[in-house]
């Protein structure tokens, strides 16, 4: 017994304990913390009101598409309970400049209310009704998660406007012929406004479910981490070695790294695991780019703090797994001010997701250039980390001269 006492005696098991529910609390945090409640704010969707309107007679003019169009706006304004809207709409004058937005990835979605639609209306006072119809592309490889919840979210609203012309044209048939409604003109009323979804740069089979950019990024930052550690611990026991030569041999290894990485990610997901990739060469050369960048920015962490720098750099791979997968409009706004805006490794998912899923090259050149920057100020580190040796080295030679 005495034994058991005297180890349950030990700081170090009670500091164990405490250091075990720091790890859950900021783990936890990382993992869940942006996650448990996902709630989309400010979704940017492209509306297209082309419709011209058309005459009821005996009644005027209407404009369906007005309607709609305010109906849907009306959403933007802040909810009574302050809770921002889900969507931030912007009123476009064309179909082509709203797939423009799409392919540019500033859309999730666009609803193209067609220049008839009024016309298509007003059919259903007729003996020969129509139905009036509208388009909702869906941006799909934007974001499966965003285009799920679009497509439902929309599909209900839909439904209401459905809802509220069917009580309009039900008043103006009676208003123009008494209660009497035809057979041809109840099966139209059922669904006056009909609505068309299509899927916009759909995300292709064998992609991992839309998250082969995220997957893809994981890896680069791991494979890179790897390397950079290695490297770190290779110069460090190249004692007689110049400082400059051996963060020049650095940045050649990390090269290498680099392109055997890219070409390993690659290759090992396409014949292991069977992912599609749509364009093996762009791919291949962006994902080098990322992981070399990643490296040059890891190199330049442990070049100036050492080994102790490791947990920052784990943890900044922990804090941003959760979040890669997710819209910045479904993150808390914490997060994404003070996490998502920089983190490095959306720059690579937003070229790898072009790629995949959009391949025009629309959406490339800005992550590239961003990821460049992060690998020349990461190579710069590295350099300017080579006087800064140089000097505690001189001082700590002063000191000893000084004590001979």
């Amino acid at each position: 017994m005495s034994g058991i006492r005297s180890f349950f005696a030990q700081k170090t098991v009670w500091i164990g304990l405490a250091a075990m529910i720091a790890v859950i609390a900021v783990l936890g945090w990382a993992i869940l913390g942006s996650t448990v409640n996902p709630v989309p704010k400010h979704l940017p969707i492209a509306l297209v009101a082309a419709d011209r309107g058309a005459e009821i007679p005996g009644v005027g003019k209407v404009n369906v598409g007005e309607m709609i169009k305010q109906k849907l706006t009306a959403t933007q304004a802040q909810a009574a309970s302050g809770e921002a809207p889900p969507f931030a709409w912007t009123v476009l004058d064309s179909e082509s400049e709203a797939l423009k937005g799409l392919d540019r990835q500033t859309y999730y979605a666009a609803v193209i209310l067609p220049d008839n639609l009024s016309a298509n209306y007003v059919s259903l006072m007729s003996p020969s009704p129509g139905t009036a119809g509208i388009r909702v592309l869906i941006n799909q490889g934007k974001s499966g998660v965003a285009a799920s919840m679009a497509t439902q979210a929309l599909g209900k609203m839909v439904e209401g406007i459905n809802a509220q012309l069917r009580e309009q044209a039900l008043a103006q048939i009676q208003q123009a012929r008494g209660s009497t409604v035809s057979i041809a003109q109840a099966r139209a009323l059922a669904a006056p406004l009909a609505a068309s979804f299509e899927t916009i740069n759909p995300i292709t089979a064998n992609s991992a479910n839309g998250n082969a950019p995220v997957v893809l990024t994981q890896l680069a930052w791991l494979a890179a981490l790897t390397a950079s550690a290695l490297m770190y611990l290779t110069g460090g026991k190249l004692k007689e070695t110049g400082r400059l030569a051996v963060v020049t041999a650095q940045l050649i290894a990390g090269a290498i790294y680099a392109v055997v990485a890219a070409g390993s990610e690659l290759l090992i997901s396409d014949s292991l695991f069977g992912l599609r990739i749509p364009d093996w060469t762009n791919t291949f050369w962006f994902l080098a780019l990322a992981v070399f960048c990643f490296y040059l920015l890891q190199s330049a962490v442990l070049s100036w703090i050492g080994l102790k720098g490791m947990p920052i750099l784990v943890l900044l791979f922990f804090f941003g797994l959760p979040i890669l997968g997710l819209p910045p409009e479904f993150l808390p706004d914490a997060t994404r001010d003070w996490l998502y805006s920089w983190i490095p490794f959306r720059f690579s998912v937003e070229g790898l997701r072009d790629l995949f899923y959009f391949r025009q090259g629309l959406n490339v050149g800005a992550p590239s250039s961003i990821l460049s920057w992060i690998g020349v100020a990461g190579a710069a580190l590295m350099i300017a980390s080579v006087t800064k040796r140089r000097d505690v080295a001189r001082g700590t030679a002063r000191i000893g001269g000084s004590a001979g």
